[in-house]
């Protein structure tokens, strides 16, 4: 992820997240605690249920991203929202709102607003968040 990618705030209903930190460094935001910086090596553990977001602060980073109870919906979001990489050096394509959205609601993903890191006009969010 380069630096600036940030998530919409969002939650998990039915799953745990664990974001491992390969390379880089991120900024993690848990509704109801100070902001966190989790940098390479470090972990983000982040309740289901808890409203959270991030932003990578780095040049890039390198996240795993392990849900659980782990099901077919976690991965099945990423595969919807996502697209494959045509080389690992390459640049991301621009994020889809009406994708990410398509995919948070077959998923089970709530979005509830924008990122508490980005400025309103850099973050997809998808119409149905917050309803």
């Amino acid at each position: 992820m380069p630096n600036g990618k940030a998530t919409p705030l969002h939650v998990h209903p039915e799953a745990d997240e664990m974001l491992y930190l390969l390379d880089g460094s991120i900024r993690v935001h848990l509704e109801g605690s100070d902001d966190a910086i989790v940098a390479a090596g470090g972990l983000a553990l982040v309740p289901r249920g808890t409203p959270h977001a991030f932003v990578v602060e780095s040049g890039e980073a390198r996240i795993l991203v392990v849900f659980t109870p782990s099901s077919a919906i976690s991965e099945q979001f990423f595969r919807l929202a996502g697209e494959p990489a045509s080389h690992p050096t390459a640049a991301p394509p621009p994020a889809d709102a009406e994708r990410f959205a398509a995919a948070a609601e077959r998923a089970g993903l709530r979005v509830l607003g924008l990122s508490p890191f980005t400025p309103v006009e850099d973050v997809p969010v998808p119409a149905s968040a917050g309803s």
